[in-house]
């Protein structure tokens, strides 16, 4: 009888914690690993926010999962968990050998923290909704760089949002910047992922082979939280990481341009690095400290426009997936 409570209690818990995942299947719980709730495809939703005739627009994203009996299961990442368009490029459906999918370890890495964060709080300072979709697919090899606007976004943010060890790159608010990016680094959510609820995908535990087709944008992380541990590590290499990813989308959307092209957007881009930077730290709505995101919307539109300016209306649709007349908004609610 006792251990029947005991596993009642774990199985409430985890209901609880799921932002629309349906509860497990009643199969009897081992005692020793954790028990994973299986599926056999992925992809991330995505739709728009606002209205055309306003020309404001932002889209949000979500990403859903289906067990081998079609059952769907979804998760909010800050906003919506319903409705859209299936996102290109993030689609995973597994073998007909197996599932692939792990949906428990899915649910953890959107709903537990150190690896979600509160919207009311952190939402703008450690990343939006699509960085916390891609840390939803990052065991698939996807990420939704396809989703209008990812351009401006992810050279702001990176792919999973701040990192232990980036910088805070804007003063709106420093103090909730620092707190956000030491509890809620996606570095620290992998090391948790993998004490607490490893993905056993693909029926590897080698995250390598389980990545296929990886995106290059995981190998650039990689690569940049492996030297974020190195000694001496130069404070001009997150900078670095966040160019290379500018650069990555560039080649994607717009090809081989040339480099004094190049050359012309990447200073725009540190020219508005450096401005969000110094931005006025009194740019506060309230006492409360709530981020302002007119100011930083404001920001972000006039580096458009910079990029409107050299960019002609085919190249910048294609890096943007915008046109130009539509205006950014960060909001995700």
């Amino acid at each position: 009888m006792r251990v029947f409570s005991i596993v009642l209690i774990v199985l409430v818990g985890f209901m609880l914690s799921a932002c629309s995942l349906k509860s497990p299947s009643n199969k009897e719980i081992a005692p020793a690993p954790i028990q994973h709730q299986m599926g056999n495809q992925m992809d991330a939703r995505f739709y728009p926010l606002g209205g055309k005739l306003m020309q404001k627009i932002a889209h949000h994203t979500y990403p859903e999962a289906f067990d081998d009996n079609g059952t769907r299961y979804a998760w909010k990442a800050l906003g919506g968990d319903s409705g859209g368009d299936v996102l290109a490029d993030t689609s995973t459906k597994c073998d007909q050998n197996g599932t692939c999918i792990d949906i428990s370890t899915l649910n953890y890495i959107m709903t537990e923290a150190p690896c979600i964060w509160p919207h009311e709080h952190y939402y703008a300072i450690v990343g939006v909704c699509w960085n916390a979709t891609n840390r939803g697919l990052y065991y698939t090899g996807k990420t939704v760089h396809n989703v209008p606007f990812y351009t401006l976004i992810e050279k702001v943010y990176g792919t999973y949002g701040l990192d232990t060890n980036s910088a805070c790159w804007y003063s709106l608010s420093p103090s909730r910047c620092e707190e956000g990016k030491k509890k809620y680094a996606w570095s620290q959510c992998l090391t948790k992922v993998q004490e607490d609820m490893p993905w056993s995908g693909e029926k590897t535990t080698n995250l390598k082979s389980s990545l296929k087709p990886t995106d290059p944008r995981i190998e650039l992380y990689h690569d940049y939280i492996q030297k974020t541990n190195e000694k001496d590590m130069p404070t001009s290499f997150e900078s670095d990481y966040l160019k290379k990813l500018f650069e990555l989308n560039i080649k994607e959307k717009l090809g081989d341009i040339s480099e004094e092209r190049k050359a012309i957007l990447f200073k725009i881009d540190k020219q508005y690095r450096i401005k969000r930077a110094g931005s006025d730290k009194g740019a506060l709505k309230s006492t409360s400290a709530e981020l302002d995101l007119d100011a930083l919307n404001q920001l972000f539109n006039e580096e458009l426009k910079e990029y409107q300016k050299v960019l002609s209306d085919e190249e910048y649709f294609k890096l943007f997936g915008a046109s130009k007349s539509e205006t950014f908004d960060i909001r995700n609610q």
